[in-house]
């Protein structure tokens, strides 16, 4: 995974390539990006008198908005899709001999998949108080390359390896939108609190009723704006009086539908979420028998010191809590009272305004850095574009 603003980045699309990896990636995550998180708080200890009283609790919960304060959850995302051996023979005889050829970078990737090494993707939210977060990513190959995001009531900013971005809390200007990163980040997350049911009540899917059979309960789930049909498959646990969510399998659209399977698996209760909350999330698209594999990391309790630290706004000559000495060369300040570029070389700064307008120019370091970061999470940017290639090949004669 590639967020680094230097050479190794990949230049950015032209925009119809851009509406085409959005097309992609909703086709492989639709249910996940369409609106912010609904996820509420409840208590761990509970015990219903039924399967259905347990689902029509989740189901209330699913649909609440998040109530995290003051505590660090954190995940990492590993993209499991390997394509069919006869597509990946395809591309050995393509790129053979052609050191240059553009592919070589997606079959050297595909190689590693075959040997069970996929890429992986840590991020970590710190949550605050009145919505303040920070939201830091990076790649477990290439950990030095990261991008951050600080969002509070006093300042907005974004942080990588070469470039320190500063922008209004009321900011919605074109390139910068952090808020919705951050909400995507939220809802993948949520998953392994409310097992996907957040999912069905983001698109508005009607609640069904609990079928049981022994211990097996199936929920199955159809209507709504996107006419879907689910089917969720739980498990219900005498001892502790409640059931626990195994899989959701979603189709949207009736001419050609989308949607895929979660498998969740590995329930415990967090203590710290005062929750029960899933280990592994796996996210399969149609067609495919592997996608977007998700675990649970660590969660902690955050101070207010603490979320100060990791809040403040690093300075060119400072260190950054999380990232150490700062190594930024370029600073955005896009709040409305400075709009002014500054770039530090080597012991000199120069400083010009920025226009009314984001210049490509400009606001590249960004917009690269932020659709890498957008597109890993529902699979890595330039992965999806060679991924694209190559489906596309085998298609066709």
């Amino acid at each position: 995974m590639c967020i680094s603003l230097g050479s190794p980045c990949p230049p950015t699309p032209p925009p119809c390539t851009l509406v085409t990896m959005q097309r992609v990636m909703l086709t492989l995550l639709v249910m996940l990006i369409a609106v912010p998180p609904c996820t509420g708080q409840q208590d761990a200890n509970r015990r219903y008198d039924s399967p259905q009283q347990w689902f029509d609790a989740e189901w209330e919960r699913a649909g609440r908005q998040s109530e995290w304060k003051w505590v660090r959850v954190a995940w990492t995302q590993e993209d499991r899709w390997i394509p069919p051996l006869a597509d990946i023979n395809r591309l050995r005889r393509e790129t053979a001999g052609k050191p240059d050829h553009p592919e070589r970078i997606l079959l050297a990737d595909l190689e590693k998949r075959l040997l069970g090494e996929f890429q992986v993707g840590e991020f970590a939210i710190w949550f605050g108080d009145s919505g303040s977060l920070r939201f830091n990513h990076h790649s477990r190959t290439e950990p030095g390359d990261y991008f951050d995001r600080v969002i509070t009531p006093q300042s907005v900013w974004g942080l990588t390896p070469r470039g320190l971005a500063l922008l209004d809390p009321d900011s919605s200007e074109p390139g910068y939108n952090f808020v919705a990163a951050v909400g995507g980040a939220e809802i993948i997350y949520s998953q392994f609190i409310d097992g996907g049911l957040g999912i069905l009540r983001r698109a508005e899917v009607p609640k069904g009723s609990v079928k049981q059979s022994g211990d097996s309960l199936v929920i199955e789930c159809r209507g709504g704006p996107r006419n879907a049909d689910v089917k969720v498959s739980a498990r219900w646990d005498t001892a502790l009086a409640r059931g626990f969510i195994e899989s959701i399998e979603l189709r949207w659209g009736s001419d050609v539908p989308t949607g895929g399977t979660l498998h969740v698996s590995g329930w415990s209760i967090d203590s710290v979420l005062n929750s029960w909350a899933a280990s592994e999330v796996h996210s399969v698209p149609i067609g495919q028998t592997a996608g977007l594999l998700w675990k649970r990391g660590v969660t902690e309790p955050v101070t207010r010191e603490r979320f100060a630290e990791l809040s403040r706004v690093p300075s060119a000559d400072g260190a950054d809590v999380v990232r150490g000495p700062a190594t930024f060369v370029v600073i955005e300040d896009r709040r409305n009272a400075h709009r002014q570029l500054t770039t530090l070389s080597e012991g000199s700064t120069k400083t010009e305004p920025l226009p009314l307008i984001p210049h490509e120019s400009n606001r590249k370091w960004i917009t690269v850095t932020g659709w890498i970061v957008a597109a890993s999470l529902a699979a890595m940017l330039l992965f999806l574009r060679l991924r694209q290639g190559l489906l596309r090949r085998s298609l066709g004669p």
